[in-house]
């Protein structure tokens, strides 16, 4: 990460002396009702070599949101962007046959949000199962009940990815 970006100036004794060093780091997240104990042997983090203060910046948040996702067993945004890519459906679709917002998914997908483990274990099932999309998407009002033939979701190729 030659360009990983950070001010070299401390924020704790304003002297210009900040360098990435790597150190353990723990903490407690409280998430969905549980609490997780994270442990990260060694966190690449800007560090003033003055007085020691350091700062948790973009890198560092991404690395201990990548610990927490682990260690909860939770989907990743990359994983949730990649199976509704791998369905062929764009974020407005696999919101409305999810029965969701559309904003929801987009939190989920770039990171901003994590979704509730009940949500990732239905995640989880409507990437693996195609009836259970075919039931959602009917729930959801995106198709309608056919001639007992088996449905499949699908965009008009004008829709917006």
């Amino acid at each position: 990460m030659p360009n990983r970006a950070y001010s070299p100036k401390c924020s704790t004794c304003r002297q210009r002396t900040m360098a990435l060093s790597s150190m353990p780091y723990s903490v407690k997240i409280n998430h969905d009702g549980r609490e997780y104990d994270i442990d990260i042997p060694s966190l690449s983090v800007p560090t003033c070599s003055n007085c020691k203060a350091f700062v948790l910046d973009d890198e560092a948040n991404n690395e201990i949101d990548r610990a927490f996702r682990h260690h909860a067993s939770l989907l990743t945004p990359a994983e949730i962007r990649s199976g509704r890519e791998k369905l062929g459906l764009n974020q407005q679709a696999f919101a409305q046959c999810f029965g969701i917002a559309v904003s929801t998914l987009s939190r989920w997908e770039t990171g901003s949000q994590i979704q509730q483990r009940f949500h990732d274990g239905i995640l989880r099932a409507f990437f693996a199962m195609p009836d259970l999309r075919t039931f959602l998407a009917k729930l959801h009002g995106v198709l309608s009940a056919t001639n007992g033939a088996r449905a499949t979701i699908s965009m008009p190729a004008s829709a917006p990815r």
